[in-house]
């Protein structure tokens, strides 16, 4: 009775690895996500990609501002085009944390990568804008200076990151492109 017992055990364990061997590349998978690129969030990072931009351009352009001494009168339209800015990336991060179930594995790693950034660089600009609109007068300080220059730098180096990332995502797919065309016959060589 006793090896009868063992040899269900040992059996149940032969099967449940034979199981696992079979299915844990399908469910491996299906976590890792498919491996084309989902439209949608490619054009979401080409949205980020340009909202990032913009705010870079429009950081960018306010620490010129500040430099050249304008009014706090002129800071205004630049703060109103900068909160537009951090409102649309919001919007964007949700969205994309939203796709993120249906993206490609590429794309799931760069949304993982991109959202946290977009949310520092949206929080760093959202504290700059509340500040100003409570100390009219700081922008003059030197410390609030240092603050937006470098609330700038960060918002190009998050730009270009996200730049890079929409190229890697377009380089992918044109040698996907290229490695489909590899089994197309040759017409020159005919």
């Amino acid at each position: 009775m006793k090896r009868r017992t063992r040899l269900n055990f040992s059996s149940i364990i032969m099967m449940l690895g034979a199981l696992l061997l079979a299915v844990g590349p399908v469910a491996q998978r299906a976590w890792a996500g498919p491996d084309d690129d989902n439209a949608n969030v490619n054009n979401l990072l080409d949205q980020a990609q340009y909202q990032a931009e913009r705010l870079a351009r429009d950081t960018n352009a306010m620490t010129g501002q500040i430099r050249s001494d304008v009014s706090w009168q002129a800071l205004s339209d630049q703060l109103v085009r900068e909160r537009a800015h951090v409102n649309d990336l919001g919007k964007l991060i949700h969205q994309l944390q939203s796709s993120r179930i249906d993206a490609s594995r590429w794309q799931k790693e760069s949304i993982d990568r991109v959202v946290p950034l977009l949310q520092d660089v949206a929080n760093d600009t959202t504290d700059q804008i509340e500040y100003l609109n409570k100390h009219e007068s700081s922008f003059y300080a030197p410390r609030f200076h240092k603050w937006a220059n470098q609330n700038a730098k960060l918002s190009h180096e998050f730009a270009g990151m996200v730049t890079d990332i929409v190229q890697y995502g377009k380089d992918r797919a044109e040698l996907a492109r290229l490695r489909d065309n590899l089994d197309q016959p040759n017409i020159a060589s005919k």
